[in-house]
């Protein structure tokens, strides 16, 4: 019975500390924010104990452009004058994100979406855009050993190797449509994407810049590398996404976009996605290839 006791007061004396924050449970009344799994897992290595409403400095191990948009959020929210603890959800894929939005089981996204990824859009709010048309670039990741794939000058050759991505990801299945691709593949799981390109079933992804030395990405201890010199312009606006039916829904999107125009204001929005490789000077100069 006392260690029964200790222990129901170790979890009460855990969650009165929590700050307002991404806590697993609330004393209080609070909203949902959903995120992929291995952004979630990201960003608490990121963060590594900080309190995310500090942080300035967006750069280093784990920083990545969906990792520093989840503390961007916080930021911004708490500047609009939200009060309340928001809870993490974690989900595998952006269809699960996108049900969970669409039935109301979440309030908010977590990171940006792409709008033309709903079809429900009469049941969404969207922030004002972080991210706006033309800034967002990607390379064409591929397995540091696929030497045919990184030799690759052009759209022609592009289209003799095969791709993967997801549907629902508009943006970059149109792109990969426009260049030709003949052979592209679908998965809803990011690592699932990932791990073919390195078992040599695909040959590349496309993805966001990184913050490393040489450009490359690191998911679950699998490298890859981007074709040098080449990037693609993924077209459209992305912004975060707020279920319309809540009774939160107004008030945070007031809140939120309040917050978000004082960070572009401040210019920190721009510094967190240099600083963690999404807008990267190293590959000002590449060829775009649409």
């Amino acid at each position: 019975m006392l260690q029964r006791f200790i222990y129901i007061l170790q979890i009460f004396l855990l969650l009165i500390s929590a700050p307002f924050s991404f806590a697993e449970y609330s004393l209080y009344e609070s909203f949902k924010v959903v995120v992929a799994r291995d952004v979630r897992d990201d960003y608490f290595r990121f963060i590594a104990g900080r309190d995310p409403l500090s942080v300035t400095d967006f750069s280093g191990a784990f920083s990545r452009r969906d990792v520093v948009e989840l503390v961007l959020l916080q930021q911004a929210l708490h500047l609009g004058g939200n009060k309340y603890p928001y809870q993490l959800i974690s989900v595998d894929s952006d269809h699960t994100t996108i049900d969970y939005l669409n039935k109301g089981a979440v309030l908010l996204t977590g990171t940006s979406v792409w709008q033309s990824m709903f079809t429900m859009q009469n049941e969404i709010y969207f922030s004002i855009p972080i991210i706006k048309n033309g800034q967002f670039e990607a390379g064409l990741y591929t397995r540091p050993d696929n030497t045919e794939m990184l030799k690759v000058k052009n759209k022609q050759q592009v289209r003799n190797f095969s791709a993967i991505s997801n549907r629902i990801w508009t943006a970059d299945w149109l792109t990969l449509q426009s260049l030709k691709i003949s052979d592209v593949k679908h998965s809803d799981k990011w690592g699932s994407m990932v791990d073919l390109v390195h078992s040599g079933h695909i040959d590349f992804l496309l993805a966001p810049f990184q913050s490393t030395e040489d450009l490359s990405l690191t998911y679950n201890g699998v490298r890859l590398i981007p074709v040098p010199n080449l990037k693609v312009a993924l077209h459209g606006t992305r912004h975060f996404a707020i279920f319309k039916k809540s009774k939160h829904s107004k008030r945070i999107l007031q809140q939120l976009n309040s917050g978000l125009t004082q960070l572009q204001a401040r210019g920190i929005i721009d510094k967190a996605y240099r600083e963690s490789g999404f807008f990267n000077d190293q590959v000002k100069n590449w060829k775009r290839l649409n």
